[in-house]
């Protein structure tokens, strides 16, 4: 079956089919659908957007998506993604250190508008994307958005994948945007976020077949360096920063 790529190019309104191509990669245009607000005491901290199939990870190492600053926040605690369904998923991955919404115990949730996350002595409050009256009344979060995008698109050095094998054997991914999808359902598939600090690869389907640097990713988001290999299925591309 031929699968797509979606061309960087704007003004393209057909994609392009690579005959023979397993995977298909897509450059993703962010689309906010729901929203998590870091307090502790009460006070709030920050919030953070949450896009349709994209892993948002929660815990105190510097690769979390959500990342808190304590000492009873795991390295990585958990877990929270929005699905097609409309459906958001938070899920515990630490068995030592535990999470409640509202006051109750459990390794998964499913998140309803209001919900409080306990993480540590932190709490993140769920809700849907924000109404033009909620932007109103957090008029302070929004610049911060827009600050960390524009941070990002001037400190981000440029990045690509080259396939190391097959009949694509030499082909050039960049990573220009946001996010950049990868692979196809039944054969694994990750999303790599291009953020401030580097690229970060997650897995969203099939963790098991999908390796970096001959070690299988699991349920990971880890940060890529100039050099890794990512393997998908029988296919493998390397990661390289700059030129």
């Amino acid at each position: 079956m031929d699968l797509l790529d979606l061309s960087d190019n704007k003004k393209a309104q057909e994609p392009r089919v690579y005959a023979g191509c397993w995977f298909c990669w897509i450059l993703l245009e962010s689309v906010v659908v729901a929203k998590l607000t870091l307090t502790f005491k009460d006070k709030v901290i920050r919030a953070y957007r949450l896009e349709t199939d994209v892993p948002a990870h929660i815990g105190q190492a510097e690769s979390n998506e959500i990342r808190i600053d304590s000492l009873a926040v795991a390295p990585t605690h958990a877990v929270v993604v929005c699905n097609k369904k409309g459906e958001t998923i938070i899920k515990q991955l630490n068995d030592e250190f535990p999470l409640t919404v509202n006051d109750l115990p459990g390794r998964e949730h499913q998140l309803n508008e209001g919900d409080r996350i306990s993480i540590g002595k932190h709490v993140l409050q769920y809700s849907d994307a924000a109404t033009p009256k909620e932007l109103s009344q957090n008029s302070q979060l929004q610049p911060n958005w827009l600050n960390q995008e524009i941070k990002l698109s001037v400190k981000v050095p440029e990045a690509n994948l080259q396939i190391l094998n097959g009949k694509h054997i030499g082909r050039l991914i960049p990573l220009k945007r946001a996010l950049t999808r990868l692979g196809k359902t039944g054969s694994g598939i990750v999303v790599i976020a291009k953020r401030k600090g580097g690229y970060f690869l997650s897995p969203l389907e099939g963790e098991q077949a999908i390796k970096v640097n001959s070690q299988s990713l699991g349920q990971e988001t880890i940060r890529l360096s100039h050099g890794d290999t990512l393997e998908i299925d029988e296919t493998a591309m390397q990661f390289f920063v700059g030129q």
